[in-house]
């Protein structure tokens, strides 16, 4: 029996659907991908909250060079 026919913006049609809902779910995986990781990753995530506040942790990441500028005068804007 041979195959029906289907005119060629039939084949295209049905490519494109194809592609259009391939695109859209790849697109939807990475975007919750990345949301997943954001959330689990982030720096306001249960799994990484600190007891102490976190502007100790700038303090402590940011001391000795804030220091530096005081001594330097940079705070003067000399």
């Amino acid at each position: 029996m041979a195959a029906a026919y289907r005119p060629p913006l039939a084949y295209f049609l049905a490519f494109f659907a194809a592609f259009f809902a391939a695109f859209f779910a790849g697109a939807f995986f990475a975007a919750f991908f990345v949301a997943f990781f954001i959330d689990r990753f982030s720096l306001t995530s249960v799994f990484v909250i600190r007891k102490e506040p976190q502007c100790d942790l700038y303090i402590r990441l940011f001391g000795l060079k804030v220091k530096r500028k005081m001594k330097r005068g940079h705070h003067l804007g000399v």
